[in-house]
């Protein structure tokens, strides 16, 4: 403009102004500008309360005892700095952005309505509205994300690397380029134990409406679909969003209220209704559960969960007339029929005869739980076996808050490990009955030897809990389980299920006269090692095919990733479903065998990502 003046022969002047100008139109003066106000060479009002030189807090924002925040810095109105996290400025933080604990931000711009996840770090990084960043992540020097974008867990962004909005990194991904034109790699809404999501940060009204729809859309208009819950304050709202869209489909919904998930499942099965199942996470307060069972009261299988997804992410979703609208029906105390179901099962009698003194933990109000850490909540254990043996009872039992998984206290006071549960259970069960345990092909060599000792069968299946459970739909199964505290017994219902195997085993207990204690110190003395080894994605296919290579004369199980057996037990090189990992898990008689198979397969896993490097990072374009 100013030489076409010059040529046309206008007068130009030049005007020293008092006030302050940068042209933010590059990365480096933008992020310039934002500090220069913090540090006051801009005269603006920042809306805030100002602490010390330079750091200024909304009235609204929330800085919790135990986190740092250190000027120049601005934390605005709604945001979230929670203990353990540490804002070292200059630094900027935006309107109803979390940044959780162990976080540290230096140098760095977040913008509103994010959240930082759990020990991640951000070195100079700019973050735009409504990221997501998961947590253990690094965002290096100069990147820059864009709005709507989702960091998974252990992802790190490297230096000057720009990621356009609405994009997804996969968990544990080197991001080395920017993301500009390829699109997220997104693998779905389920993981390997369902729909899992933070809530209010994952899992919203409105992404909760929209998954209703597109449950709703996967059946013909005039379908009944059962829906309960917890009693949470989260798992109410979550579940009106998720009837309304489901409504909204031209479904109907029958609503359970509240119930534990082991009696949604139950119901569902005995009415041959679909259900969908809402929880607080029993291992995570910040996250919810939604569980969606068919119409047998088992987990939706895979083909349903890819079908669900494409509706969901194609927004291919049905929207019917207003006359056509689905009703929300109303059905209370749904316990009874489980409850003379779960009683007609048991030998009443000999329970009875036994009279025995059992310690009963429901969680304590689940939320009081929960919200400790998990020193506190093994401190809460480690009291439920002093009170245990204090009062001479048979068996202490803490039932978790969905009511599906329990941790174990024997006569003694021992606080059983789920593997030392599960193995007590089998005996109890095998002793009872003859026919076949299942549990995850990861579990111990123990358990093989238990069975035969007892008659009975010991059989692998995958390592998923939706798994085991299918697979114990198998008529001859007695109990199965996921090792992980949850306990399956077929002949009452297909589902994990606290309540029932606390009932079942004072019965067998009654029935054998044998202790808990007793069993345990009966239990085979093997070594069980695991070791975890990153792998990229794309590289777990090559793990597999240089596994089955070196092993075709060999003796293996492929139930899950590849199983090895030896002359003492055998060594199990198997993918993690959700991560990018590969877990090797090692189970022998003697322990330092156990311990070179893992290193040895561990080895092998890591040669191969390394042969493999050049393709191993994130799949980027730019």
């Amino acid at each position: 403009m100013f030489p076409k003046l010059l040529k046309e022969g206008e007068h130009v002047f030049g005007w020293i102004a008092d006030g302050y100008w940068e042209d933010v139109g590059s990365h480096a003066a933008y992020v310039k500008a934002n500090f220069d106000c913090l540090e006051g060479r801009v005269k603006v009002q920042l809306p805030g309360d100002r602490v010390g030189e330079s750091t200024w807090i909304h009235p609204d924002a929330e800085v919790f005892e135990g986190a740092r925040v250190d000027g120049p810095a601005f934390i605005g109105a709604g945001a979230k700095v929670r203990a353990g996290a540490w804002v070292n400025g200059p630094a900027v933080i935006g309107a109803y952005t979390t940044v959780d604990s162990g976080v540290k931000i230096s140098n760095s711009i977040v913008w509103d309505h994010s959240y930082i996840g759990l020990n991640s770090r951000l070195r100079g990084s700019v973050v735009c509205r409504s990221v997501t960043v998961k947590n253990g992540c690094l965002l290096e020097e100069g990147s820059v994300i864009g709005s709507d974008v989702t960091i998974g867990a252990g992802s790190s962004v490297n230096a000057n690397v720009r990621i356009w909005p609405n994009k997804e990194v996969e968990p544990g991904a080197v991001v080395h380029e920017s993301i500009i034109w390829a699109g997220s790699w997104k693998r779905g809404l389920f993981s390997s134990y369902g729909l899992t999501g933070l809530i209010n940060i994952e899992i919203t009204p409105e992404f909760a409406s929209r998954l209703g729809a597109a449950i709703g859309a996967l059946t013909t208009k005039g379908t009944e679909i059962a829906f309960s819950r917890d009693y949470t304050r989260s798992a109410r709202m979550i579940g009106r969003a998720l009837m309304s869209g489901m409504i909204s489909s031209g479904t109907n919904v029958i609503d359970l209220s509240v119930l534990p998930a082991p009696i949604s499942r139950y119901w569902s099965r005995h009415n041959h209704v679909s259900a969908v199942h809402v929880q607080t996470s029993p291992v995570d307060p910040r996250s919810a559960d939604v569980r969606i069972f068919d119409d047998h009261g088992l987990d939706v299988d895979k083909r349903s969960e890819r079908k669900l997804e494409g509706l969901f992410f194609r927004e291919d979703i049905r929207r019917v007339s207003h006359y056509e609208m689905g009703r929300i029906t109303r059905r209370d105390q749904q316990t009874e029929r489980y409850l003379e179901d779960l009683i007609s099962k048991l030998d009443l009698e000999s329970v009875r005869g036994a009279a025995f003194k059992v310690v009963l933990d429901y969680n304590n109000g689940a939320v009081a739980v929960m919200e400790q850490d998990d020193s506190t909540f093994q401190a809460h254990l480690q009291e439920m076996g002093v009170i245990t043996s204090a009062v001479k009872a048979k068996i202490g039992v803490f039932i978790d808050s969905p009511g599906e998984r329990c941790f174990i206290v024997d006569e003694t006071g021992t606080l059983l490990s789920h593997d030392q549960a599960f193995a007590v259970l089998t005996h109890l069960a095998l002793s009872a009955k003859k026919g076949m345990v299942l549990g995850p092909a990861s579990t111990s060599l123990a358990f093989s030897m238990i069975a035969e000792q007892l008659g009975g069968r010991f059989v692998p299946t995958k390592i998923t809990p939706g798994a085991v459970l299918r697979a114990a739909q198998h008529s001859e199964t007695v109990l199965a389980s996921d090792g992980g505290g949850g306990f399956c017994w077929p002949d009452f219902a297909v589902s994990f299920d606290a309540i029932f195997t606390v009932a079942r085993v004072l019965e067998l207990l009654a029935v054998s006269g044998t202790s808990l204690g007793a069993l345990r110190s009966r239990i085979p003395q093997v070594t069980h090692r695991t070791a975890v080894e990153f792998c990229p994605w794309e590289v777990k296919g090559r793990v597999m095919r240089t596994m089955m290579e070196r092993h075709l004369k060999d003796r293996v199980d492929l139930t899950d990733g590849v199983k090895v057996f030896v002359d003492d037990g055998w060594v199990l090189v198997a993918p993690d479903p959700d991560r990018p990992e590969y877990y090797i898990i090692a189970s022998t008689r003697d322990a330092g065998h156990a311990n070179r198979l893992v290193e040895e397969y561990s080895q092998l896993v890591r040669s191969v990502v390394a042969e493999a490097a050049p393709q191993a990072e994130a799949v980027v374009e730019t």
